[in-house]
């Protein structure tokens, strides 16, 4: 194989791997962009802890710290109506889990 074919080759390749990457970062804000809106268009009471929960799970691998605010969120929610707290406590460890903060980890199981 040549070099200038060597480099063709490479060069494809950037160029067809950059465009993928840009196509899935729209899909991920566009997905984030949905969860955001489902969830300000939520009602505020505590129904809303389980919304907040699913969206948690859902973008945890894809924005992680978008996933640990809205598990925050879920805990606030839960201690304001009293409800769905064990729910909450733990969607906010696994998010501190999957951002490797662990003491913040333990501290949310145990309050669940």
């Amino acid at each position: 194989m040549t070099l200038a074919r060597c480099l063709f080759i490479l060069l494809f390749s950037v160029v067809l791997f950059s465009g993928n990457l840009q196509g899935q970062n729209a899909r991920v804000r566009q997905k984030i962009s949905k969860i955001t809106q489902e969830i300000a268009n939520a009602p505020d009471n505590a129904e809303k802890v389980v919304t907040l929960h699913r969206a948690s799970r859902e973008l945890f691998k894809i924005a992680p710290k978008k996933a640990l605010t809205f598990a925050k969120e879920a805990v606030d929610l839960a201690n304001r109506y009293q409800k769905n707290q064990g729910l909450a406590y733990t969607t906010l460890g696994s998010r501190y889990i999957n951002l490797s903060q662990y003491p913040n980890a333990i501290r949310a199981f145990e309050r669940a």
